[in-house]
């Protein structure tokens, strides 16, 4: 099955919306969460809560990817495929990309990020590809819900259980023999269900006809979204639009699951939609989306020195850059949100060349 450009698309609005994120942790607009509803604007909440459809967007289609290269490849190819890319991702966390957060490789605390969860999801998959469906959805949904079969975790790890929830379940900071320290921000098993999900519904989805596609993405994608207003309408404690949309991604909660999940089934129709009509300027403006798509690693790794290096200088020349209205701080001490923005498309923008060099070097139609 040939490449489906509405997966690279989608991929590279979330890359973008993970750029905006990124942008404004390196750039805080803010001494508080974005979610704080205590202290939170509307708008920096906003800026916040919308980045929230990059991960599942990652993850699902990273699934859905897994089944394209097996059609491809064959399931004996696919396993050690698998194997090798998800051992490299989740060292890449340990090294490169710890160094590209940080620049530096000290040890004493690490976040154990989405990267991480790519990975050891990918090595896990590859031990699952054999599993007959009906068996494989009850379980990867039982591995989306793992988080409750186990209390949180409060305070440091003391037992091995807490340990194994810590990794699996659970984010929560465990430490080693050395002093070296770790967090799991993305504990493994809800986001490899999540992978999986894509990876076993995939064949169903990409395999029917567009039309019926369609209609069965985007009635799915509005159910999500009626489920999650009914949970929310149900137990937000907080009666503000703010308060309602809330909601918690550290393990990803089942309201965040479907409020993200129902909108990347349509956003992903509707970029299908306008891929349709090619040559449309929508179409041509999707295409620079679709570009960044393709080389999405290169794109985490690349973003995130380019960030570091303007932070820096940034910091280093304030004489150069404080002639720019733009880039004028707040009397905090912090950058304007609208300055976030600027600078996120800048950075976004920045990217092209090292996606089209990926492209290139790769041969990636």
């Amino acid at each position: 099955m040939k490449r489906l450009p509405a997966i690279d698309t989608v991929r590279g609005i979330a890359i973008t919306l993970m750029i905006l994120d990124h942008t404004r942790f390196f750039f805080s607009t803010s001494a508080f969460s974005p979610t704080d509803l205590q202290h939170t604007t509307p708008a920096l909440f906003a800026t916040r809560w919308i980045t929230h459809i990059a991960a599942v967007a990652f993850i699902l289609l990273a699934g859905v990817s897994i089944h394209l290269y097996g059609q491809r490849h064959g399931e004996q190819r696919t396993r050690p495929f698998l194997l090798r890319r998800g051992i490299m991702i989740a060292l890449l966390e340990l090294t490169l990309v710890k160094f590209c957060w940080n620049y530096h490789m000290d040890f004493s605390m690490t976040y154990l990020q989405v990267i991480w969860a790519i990975g050891w999801s990918m090595i896990l998959l590859a031990g699952c590809l054999a599993v007959p469906r009906r068996i494989a959805l009850p379980a990867a949904l039982c591995c989306i819900l793992s988080p409750y079969a186990l209390p949180p975790i409060t305070g440091m790890v003391d037992t091995p259980i807490e340990l194994l929830n810590a990794l699996l379940c659970t984010p929560g900071t465990f430490s080693l023999p050395n002093g070296m320290q770790f967090h799991t921000t993305y504990p493994i098993l809800p986001w490899f269900g999540i992978m999986w999900t894509g990876y076993i519904a995939a064949p169903a989805l990409l395999n029917a006809p567009p039309g019926f596609r369609k209609k069965i993405m985007g009635t799915t994608g509005l159910l999500f979204l009626i489920l999650f207003a009914a949970i929310r309408w149900a137990s937000a404690a907080d009666n503000s639009w703010m308060g309602f949309l809330n909601v918690h991604k550290y393990p990803p909660h089942p309201d965040f699951l479907l409020l993200t999940t129902g909108m990347n089934l349509l956003l992903y129709i509707t970029v299908e939609r306008i891929h349709e009509h090619s040559g449309s300027a929508a179409d041509t403006a999707l295409r620079l989306f679709t570009c960044l798509g393709k080389a999405p690693l290169v794109i985490y790794m690349a973003h995130l020195i380019f960030l570091q290096l303007l932070r820096n200088a940034i910091n280093w020349y304030p004489s150069v850059f404080s002639a720019m209205p733009f880039l004028s701080t707040t009397p905090e001490g912090f950058f304007p949100l609208y300055t976030v923005y600027i600078l996120a498309a800048f950075t976004t923008a920045c990217m092209f060349p090292a996606a089209l060099l990926f492209i290139r070097v790769k041969g990636i139609r």
